[in-house]
């Protein structure tokens, strides 16, 4: 079969025939390639649909790698702040553990004060009694010492 530019003119105006790197261009569009198929795109355009069609797929798996890097972040942060929130409610117990543990020693700081004061109240009053009743028995021990003076 001859080279695209062996062929003759197909066009019955008479006009030029385009010849292109990849082929030759009829008029109306058509172009017969380098390996003598015919086409509708001129190569060029064929070659940049090719590239951009490679870009995008290249551009849809980055997106893809993203979006599951993307899925596996989320999925570590989600399980992080449910072992937060575990820790947390841990912690919230432990506050109020310690709060009840220091209102109980307060009360119990407060008991044993009421404690000592009314043991220090009722040793008062038994030393005050005990003076008071030596005091008694020496008045006692007087008379039975006068009464014994005086037989």
């Amino acid at each position: 079969m001859p080279g695209p530019s062996s062929l003759p003119s197909l066009d019955p105006s008479g006009s030029q025939i385009d010849e292109l790197s990849d082929g030759v261009k009829l008029n109306g569009g058509i172009i017969i390639d380098d390996v003598h198929s015919i086409r509708v795109l001129d190569p060029q355009v064929t070659r940049t649909s090719e590239q951009l069609r490679s870009e995008c797929s290249a551009y849809v798996e980055k997106i893809q790698k993203f979006d599951s890097m993307v899925s596996q972040h989320l999925e570590v942060i989600s399980r992080l702040a449910s072992e937060v929130n575990k820790y947390k409610i841990s912690t919230i117990g432990c506050q109020n553990q310690l709060e009840s543990i220091s209102k109980q020693r307060e009360t119990q700081r407060l008991q044993l004060q009421a404690l000592i004061l009314e043991k220090s109240m009722e040793l008062e009053r038994l030393k005050v009694q005990n003076l008071s009743l030596q005091k008694t028995e020496s008045e006692q021990q007087d008379i039975v010492s006068e009464i014994l003076a005086h037989k």
